[in-house]
């Protein structure tokens, strides 16, 4: 059968590129230095990158305007529209690095890069040091990594900027134009179109090639790594669709690319036809999302065009809408998953405190969210009866749910490192144990990597049963450049002690890690092959299993708000090959992922894999 559709919302930029963190060098974007005659081009070696942050923003924007004024005042006439321009070009520090000349930042780099092309955003160099060759060495660079990678290199100049010429004569041309801008562009070395934003090279397939080639994975696996990887995105009539009581999760979804942003509701998780929950988010920052239609009082799954199956997605809990007894809105207490409560009692991460954020990190731990929570507009704790009423209601629901997840922000604040945070969880899992008869109820905490001392104390003063202090990436090189805020709190080698040291308090097979796959091929310090890369998986797999430990893989999305925002993911190939030498790893261990199961989590497939066994 044939399903016709409308034709599909288009995607949004997701600014970003890969960082490490350096030491600030000395700046001079509003220092009065006279630019000497014809400066003798500097050698390549002298001229560096490094990491901007947000200190870097008066010199970055004071240097842009004094390179650029001229020129936009020669394009546009009305102050207004000269303001416009520079307000609508401000530094991004996600998307920056600082161009140095032996130590001394003299200009700065934006690009935004993508499965097909890299955009160069903006290059200044100050007046002091233009002449010298600094732009093109830089320009060179990215134009190197740019044929590495299979892509194309874009940009756009206004028509006054002589700027335009340095460009001709790297190669660019120009492809269109407008009345005030060209856009020139460096093609692909050759086709590079990989499809569903895979990496260039890898030779991807779809869920439907790569289930016929791994007969062992089954298609809805496969299609669900798929569509989390890729992201979802839902036509009007299907957002319509799920306004009212039976799927409106209450969450704020925005339509891109219809006109006006339109703030509407968003339903749970997506469920496939064969039960299979999907954690899939819009706009999340991958490549050429799914689309989600609404066709016959059905909701139906597309692939640009192409008709993939019949869906439909979790129903709203019944707790939801309803208030605390202060007067809270429920949903904002606990979210839900397909079978499971996730409740986070602390919403402010303090790894983000001095860029030290795991650079894939955008999960509920965004700029501005943390921006809003440090200055008192959002709570950062959630209130405790809060979180007692919530649980007791949406006990009341029959069947529904059978699990509690504590997760939140880091904390390493206290006598010991993280002994706020640990308290903070000890006090909500009694609030939530309140409505239990049993001593121990079915729970799962992901936290950061505590001591024996605080493990002891969770175990024995809550209900609490697994616990989960996510390694999130197993190489020890990649781990410190990735993860800053953990390699210093309390380092790789206590987030690995913490899991090894749960295991004979919580027994084997309750205690968890996870990883984000593929965030270890992230540019620029990543592995050069995904066969590097699930190496590195199945060695960290096979060390946490000899230990009674449960290594479950997450498909990375480089989220918008992230310092790996917009950067090429790996191929699906990639994903499938993983979940079956994970789970083959459990397996031979006998390790099962009960607490992250596709009832409860939504979030792994090779733990999906399990569920066909367990049914077997």
């Amino acid at each position: 059968m044939r399903v016709q559709r409308g034709r599909a919302v288009n995607s949004v930029r997701a600014a970003g590129v890969p960082r490490h963190a350096e030491k600030p060098t000395a700046t001079l974007a509003g220092a009065p230095l006279a630019p000497t005659a014809r400066a003798a081009p500097v050698a390549a070696e002298v001229v560096t990158l490094r990491d901007s942050a947000v200190w870097d923003a008066p010199f970055a924007n004071v240097l842009m305007r004094r390179v650029m004024d001229h020129y936009v005042r020669q394009t546009w006439t009305s102050p207004e529209d000269v303001e416009t321009y520079f307000r609508k070009n401000q530094f991004d520090p996600a998307t920056t690095r600082i161009i140095c000349w032996r130590d001394v930042a003299v200009g700065w780099l934006s690009l935004r890069w993508s499965a097909d092309e890299v955009f160069v955003d903006h290059v200044h160099i100050h007046p002091a040091f233009q002449g010298r060759g600094i732009g093109s060495v830089v320009l060179r660079r990215v134009l190197a990594e740019a044929r590495a990678r299979g892509l194309a290199t874009r940009l756009q100049v206004l028509r006054v900027n002589p700027a335009a010429r340095l460009y001709m004569r790297l190669g660019f041309r120009v492809h269109a134009e407008t009345v005030t801008h060209f856009s020139m562009e460096v093609p692909a070395p050759a086709a590079s179109a990989t499809g569903n934003g895979c990496r260039p090279g890898t030779g991807d397939a779809g869920p439907r090639e790569l289930a016929a080639q791994y007969p062992d994975v089954p298609l809805f696996v496969i299609l669900k790594m798929d569509v989390q990887r890729r992201g979802l995105r839902m036509t009007t009539a299907a957002l319509d669709a799920v306004q009212g009581p039976e799927y409106n999760y209450g969450r704020s979804y925005v339509l891109y690319g219809q006109g006006e942003a339109a703030p509407r509701y968003a339903p749970g998780p997506l469920l496939l036809r064969d039960g299979t929950s999907v954690l899939a988010l819009a706009d999340a920052g991958g490549r050429n999302p799914y689309t989600v239609d609404r066709i016959d009082d059905r909701f139906v799954l597309f692939d640009g065009d192409a008709y993939v199956d019949d869906v439909d997605f979790t129903s709203r809990p019944a707790y939801y809408g309803k208030r605390t007894r202060r007067g809270v809105p429920m949903e904002s207490i606990a979210s839900a998953r397909p079978q499971r409560l996730d409740i986070n009692p602390y919403r402010f991460c303090h790894f983000w405190e001095g860029g030290n954020q795991c650079k894939y990190c955008a999960y509920f731990t965004d700029v501005k969210a943390q921006e809003r929570c440090a200055d008192g507009r959002v709570a950062r704790e959630v209130d405790l009866e809060d979180v007692y009423d919530t649980v007791r209601e949406a006990l009341q629901e029959p069947g529904r749910f059978s699990q509690v997840m504590l997760t939140s922000g880091a904390d390493y604040r206290g006598e010991r490192t993280f002994d706020f945070e640990v308290d903070r969880h000890i006090a909500t899992l009694q609030a939530i144990g309140r409505n239990f008869r049993t001593r121990r109820f079915a729970s799962q905490l992901i936290g950061c990597a505590y001591d024996q001392t605080q493990l002891r104390r969770l175990h024995a003063e809550t209900g609490l049963t697994a616990y989960c202090p996510d390694i999130e990436v197993w190489d020890a090189r990649l781990f410190e450049w990735i993860c800053p805020g953990k390699a210093k709190w309390p380092g790789r080698d206590g987030w690995i002690r913490s899991a090894l040291d749960a295991v004979d308090i919580f027994g084997p097979g309750n205690v968890y890690t996870n990883a984000v796959a593929g965030v270890e091929l992230a540019r620029p310090h990543g592995f050069a092959t995904e066969d590097e890369a699930l190496a590195s998986h199945v060695e960290g797999c096979e060390f946490f299993a000899r230990h009674g430990i449960v290594y479950l893989s997450l498909v990375w999305i480089p989220w918008r708000g992230s310092q790996f925002a917009n950067q090429a993911q790996p191929s699906l190939r990639f994903y499938v090959r993983l979940i079956r030498e994970l789970r083959a790893i459990r397996k031979a261990h006998g390790l099962l992922a009960r607490n992250d199961d596709y009832r409860h989590c939504g979030n792994h497939g090779d733990s999906d894999l399990e569920r066909l066994e367990v049914a077997a």
